[in-house]
């Protein structure tokens, strides 16, 4: 059953990458259209708590109102909580395994371990690759 888990949760994990990246254009839609009334009226400024800016400056600044996404805020990510559910079932899987060897304790411990740190480095790195790539082709329109 865990493998099967296990694979949902890779699939998960991907699928919410995908949904961030969305998510992030969909905020981008926004603030150029708010961009778009100002544009009709300048005086409307004043009333818009979101940016009316196009780069990823004011694409944060529509995330998050405080103009920064802390550490703590990464972290809470579905994605990040999502892989580190995932690093934590392949080290489960490969201690498993080696129990299934019969190998000593220590080294299901160890290779459990080393399972779950390779997974979430490479779960970390993916979800990095991703978004970089998105971001290099991405040319704003109303840049501050």
């Amino acid at each position: 059953m865990l493998p099967v888990v296990l694979l949902l949760g890779l699939a998960t994990f991907l699928r919410l990458v995908e949904a961030d990246i969305e998510d992030a254009w969909l905020v981008t839609g926004m603030n150029r259209l708010r961009h778009a009334y100002i544009d009709l009226d300048p005086e409307l400024e004043k009333y818009f708590v979101a940016s009316h800016h196009d780069d990823p400056a004011g694409i944060l600044q529509t995330y998050s109102f405080r103009n920064h996404v802390g550490f703590s805020h990464l972290l809470s990510g579905s994605p990040v909580i999502v892989g580190t559910i995932d690093a934590v079932l392949t080290g489960v899987l490969a201690a498993i395994a080696c129990s299934a060897l019969n190998a000593q304790i220590l080294l299901q411990v160890a290779v459990g371990s080393l399972a779950g740190l390779a997974t979430a480095s490479l779960l970390g790195l993916m979800g990095v690759r991703k978004v970089r790539r998105v971001n290099r082709e991405y040319r704003p329109l109303f840049p501050r």
